[in-house]
């Protein structure tokens, strides 16, 4: 019995440390507009975008030195490999959905009710912006 628990321990230490693994970045993007993240403004610039561990990164405006965690939810592989930021963009209200890395996983990003109200608008767009 100790055997199995012990095996079911280092099984669950193992999934985590993976998950970890997998949430280690470092990227720069030039955002040409002001977003939202959590109910959180952020202004256009420069940002620096850093994997704090599995469940969120630390957003960091290069100009202003303007920051905050970012948290990151329910990860998965995308087709893409390309890392970006992806935003809900309606008139100058936009709001950051989703992280991409460079090996395509992507995490979304929660977003509050009033910006899931604001994201459904129909003439809202998604836009990528590039992060290297």
């Amino acid at each position: 019995m100790k055997k199995a628990a012990f095996a079911i321990v280092l099984t669950l230490a193992g999934l985590s440390a993976s998950a970890f693994a997998q949430a280690n970045f470092v990227f720069h993007a030039d955002v040409p507009f002001a977003f939202s993240v959590d109910g959180h403004q952020y202004s256009a610039g420069t940002y620096d975008l850093m994997a704090k561990n599995a469940y969120g990164a630390i957003l960091r405006n290069r100009g202003t030195g303007k920051s905050g965690l970012i948290p990151l939810i329910s990860p998965q592989l995308t087709k893409t490999a390309k890392p970006s930021l992806r935003f809900s963009k309606a008139g100058d209200k936009a709001i950051l959905l989703m992280v991409t890395d460079a090996d395509g996983q992507s995490w979304r990003v929660p977003v509050s009710r009033k910006e899931k109200d604001e994201a459904r608008n129909p003439e809202s767009k998604t836009i990528a912006v590039a992060m290297r």
